[in-house]
């Protein structure tokens, strides 16, 4: 089983299950625009439902397809899953989508993309007490914490209670090399805020590369996803803390960009340097 399946669906603590069509989607886009300070226009995409057995199999929520200009969802989704790959629509809409390909995507694409998508989502939908702290959350699983464990089984809802010992069998079995990616990164910005010196982080960089390289085995893209999916919450509590808002990150990002930035120093300067700001 990977540790990927074993996530709760969603960390959102308001918003409802809806039944997902064009005009609900265009609803929660135009809410997107809103948030993340974008002009109101009339803009295009398609959706593909995704059958049950592929949900199953693959563990999919929900994506947005900037290749394909798609969204992928189940027929019946959590409307703040669907506004988050919202906002990663919008983004590409406004060409600041840095990751628009996982194939072609850097570890820093993928960190903005999420953060701004996540930073999004929880400033319209907040975030449910499970994901205050989702690496202290997922050490504490690993070394086998009781509550941990059952904390992760109340998160997902109508599992079948056969599985409950078998998913608390196979926790005990995991490395969970996403905690150490995400904990390397985070000394790497912890540095960073201390120095605000690109030059004093190139070798753990380049470090956390060589080690996410060496990876192996079927679920590797999962556990990164998972570990971008983790640092990229914390990035949005800590952004709200610092007192920015979604459409401030954006308009700043936009500035970057236009000024030839690409996603690891737009990452570090802008959301790394935002967030450790309120803790100086």
């Amino acid at each position: 089983m990977d540790f990927a399946e074993l996530a709760p669906k969603h960390n959102y603590a308001s918003g409802e299950v809806v039944k997902v069509d064009e005009n609900r989607l265009k609803s929660l886009v135009e809410r997107g625009e809103e948030t993340i300070g974008l002009e109101r226009k009339d803009r295009e995409f398609g959706i593909l439902y995704l059958p049950d057995n592929i949900i199953a199999r693959m563990g999919v929520n929900a994506a947005y397809s900037a290749e394909e200009n798609k969204f992928a969802t189940p027929r019946n989704q959590h409307e703040a899953t669907l506004f988050h790959e919202g906002i990663h629509y919008l983004m590409h809409q406004e060409r600041l989508l840095f990751g628009p390909s996982l194939q072609r995507a850097t570890f820093y694409d993928r960190l903005v993309d999420e953060t701004v998508a996540e930073f999004a989502a929880s400033d319209v939908y907040g975030y449910n007490e499970f994901a205050n702290d989702l690496i202290g959350f997922y050490e504490r699983l690993k070394e086998g914490n009781s509550e941990a464990l059952d904390t992760l089984v109340d998160q997902m809802r109508g599992l079948p209670k056969e599985m409950i010992p078998i998913i608390k069998s196979t926790v005990h079995t995991m490395d969970f090399p996403q905690l150490e990616i995400a904990k390397r990164q985070r000394a790497i910005e912890s540095k960073y805020a201390e120095t605000k010196d690109f030059e004093t982080i190139t070798n753990d960089v380049d470090s956390l590369y060589k080690f996410m390289g060496s990876l192996s085995g079927p679920f590797t893209m999962t556990s990164i996803s998972e570990a971008v999916r983790m640092l990229a919450v914390g990035n949005a509590i800590g952004l709200r803390k610092s007192g920015v808002q979604p459409k401030d990150l954006v308009s700043r990002l936009r500035d970057g960009v236009a000024n030839g930035w690409d996603s690891y120093g737009l990452y570090f300067y802008d959301i790394v340097g935002a967030s450790s700001a309120q803790k100086e």
